[in-house]
């Protein structure tokens, strides 16, 4: 992750040459509308799957311009009815997507305008522990760990005035860590450019 936020400060950073750098600090509330993840030790037989009811929140930091900007985003979630589709073991899970990402117009968390259509792309690493509680009798002494596959999030919604709601969908890229593949919706608020059209 580090090699993808110096290449895109060396992209970035040059176009804020003759505009205002913005700072905000604010929150993201998500939730995934389907997501599956799976164990890297048997991802190839895992379905772990989760509709309608994924919700996730956590802060989200903002650097750059009305039009561009960069984030930083850690959201800690659970999937409370998440279970194999293949074969029953055990239900929920708990989830912390944590991702860098580049946004663009409405989404750059310093949009001027009312409501102004924008885009984000971000990369990241989806921390996931499965099968939570009401496990089968046959799998209550299976040892599960903590799993962090890679992604890329695709992101295009409206904001403006310090705030965005967005879709997005996440595309696990490492499989070596598990697979993750989920699509949700995004409400989040940049906490100091609200305050800004308050005052």
């Amino acid at each position: 992750m580090k090699g993808l936020l110096f290449v895109l400060m060396i992209l970035v950073l040059p176009l804020y040459s003759s505009a205002q750098i913005n700072f905000g600090v604010g929150m993201a509330f998500s939730n995934d509308f389907f997501q599956s993840v799976s164990n890297p030790v048997n991802e190839s037989e895992e379905k772990i799957r989760n509709l309608l009811i994924s919700p996730s929140f956590g802060p989200k930091f903002y650097f750059g311009t009305s039009q561009l900007s960069l984030s930083l985003q850690a959201n800690i979630g659970i999937s409370p009815i998440s279970f194999d589709w293949g074969e029953y073991k055990g239900m929920g899970v708990a989830y912390a997507p944590i991702l860098a990402g580049i946004n663009y117009g409405g989404l750059s968390g310093f949009a001027t305008d009312r409501s102004e259509w924008g885009a984000s792309v971000a990369y990241g690493y989806h921390f996931s522990l499965t099968d939570l509680y009401f496990r089968d009798s046959d799998f209550r002494d299976m040892q599960r760990d903590l799993f962090y596959p890679s992604f890329i999030q695709f992101a295009g919604g409206f904001g403006g005035k310090g705030a965005a709601l967005y879709l997005y969908s996440r595309i696990g890229i490492d499989h070596s860590e598990g697979r993750i593949f989920s699509f949700g919706i995004t409400l989040e608020v940049n906490f100091l450019e609200r305050r800004k059209w308050r005052d």
